[in-house]
Order: structure tokens, then C-alpha cells, then sequence
């Protein structure tokens, strides 16, 4: 996970509001089976407009990246899935969850 906040967000680190980790939780939708919910975080400034950062390592070589950002009533949450190439982390093309509040 720090291999990846180095790679993605090594110029905008300070922006970061919050960081931590996220499970799936699956429901009954035909849309979209399976949630986010977000299990351990750490708040590092309180701010109107937030920026968090959450992970889930679905193996070694797999990690799903959770990004929010907005202020409090709206914003966009996005999870992406990065693969690791032994040197890198490589974004796939295609999100895997999508909502905007």
C-alpha cells in the first residue's frame, strides 16, 4: 500500500484526508453485488473537502483501491483494481465500482 501511495500520490500526499481499509460486503442487487464497506480508517486532518484512500489486498500480486473525494453531501467514490508487475503497480482500465453522491 505505500508502494502504490508513492507511485499514485507522491506530489499530493498532504491532501490525503483519510486512509485505510475496506471489505466487500455482498447484496442482493443485479447491478452492483457487492458494496464497499470501509472496516478501519485513520483520520489524518479534518477538512470541508475530503480526499480518502482506502485498500483492499486481495492477494499479492491484486489491490483494490478505494478513492472518495467531495465535500460532506456530495462527491464521487471510485474503486479501481492495480496489479503488481514485480516493480509497479498497473491500473486496470476498467472501474470496478462507480457512485456519485
Amino acid at each position: 500500500m505505500t508502494s502504490w501511495l508513492f507511485q499514485y500520490y507522491e506530489e499530493s500526499i498532504e491532501t490525503i484526508t483519510e486512509i485505510g481499509c475496506f471489505e466487500w460486503e455482498f447484496i442482493v442487487d443485479k447491478r452492483n453485488p457487492k458494496k464497499p464497506i470501509i472496516k478501519e480508517y485513520h483520520t489524518r486532518k479534518t477538512e470541508s473537502f475530503s480526499r480518502s484512500i482506502y485498500f483492499l489486498e486481495e492477494n499479492q500480486n491484486t489491490l483494490f483501491v478505494y478513492l472518495t473525494s467531495g465535500f460532506q453531501l456530495s462527491g464521487q467514490s471510485v474503486i479501481y483494481q492495480f496489479n503488481w508487475n514485480g516493480t509497479a503497480f498497473i491500473k486496470q482500465p476498467k472501474k470496478i465500482f462507480s457512485t456519485i453522491r
